[in-house]
Parts: C-alpha cells; sequence; structure tokens
C-alpha cells in the first residue's frame, strides 16, 4: 500500500514544472484526497471487524457456566513435601 501511495505522488509531480501548475496541483488534491478517504475507510474497516470480533469473544465468555470453585482444597498443607 505504501508503494501504491509513493507511486502515485511520484506521478503527480512532473519532472519539470511548467509556468502554470494548475492542472498538476489539481491532480496532486485529488490524489491526497482519495488517500486520505481510502485511509478513513480502512480505520473504519478495522474498527468494525475488531468491535465484531471483541462481540464474538464477549458473547462466547456469557455462555460458558459458573466456574466451580473448591473451597474444601485450600491447595498445599504445611506437612507435605512440594
Amino acid at each position: 500500500m505504501t508503494a501504491v501511495a509513493v507511486g502515485l505522488f511520484e506521478q503527480a509531480y512532473p519532472t519539470q514544472w511548467t509556468s502554470t501548475p494548475t492542472g498538476t496541483t489539481a491532480l496532486v488534491v485529488e490524489v491526497y484526497a482519495a488517500g486520505l478517504f481510502l485511509l478513513v475507510v480502512g480505520v473504519a474497516l478495522a474498527l468494525r471487524a475488531r468491535r465484531s470480533a471483541l462481540d464474538v469473544i464477549e458473547g462466547d465468555v456469557e455462555q460458558l457456566p459458573d466456574a466451580v470453585v473448591d473451597e474444601d482444597h485450600g491447595g498445599a498443607t504445611g506437612g507435605t513435601d512440594v
């Protein structure tokens, strides 16, 4: 993606400037606008995917049965070798 952005940036600027580079300037603005739009869309899609993944995980956790804690067994006693 970076290579595409660099390529578009290099194509937007000519090797030699003319006296009135308004057409090139307009192209540069369009390229930047398109890049910014793609960046915003990419971030929005990433956030949406992350939110969907977290919703799935939370749904799985809520469906798990409550953990049973054995309160009678408190661990190793003082008389045992560990």
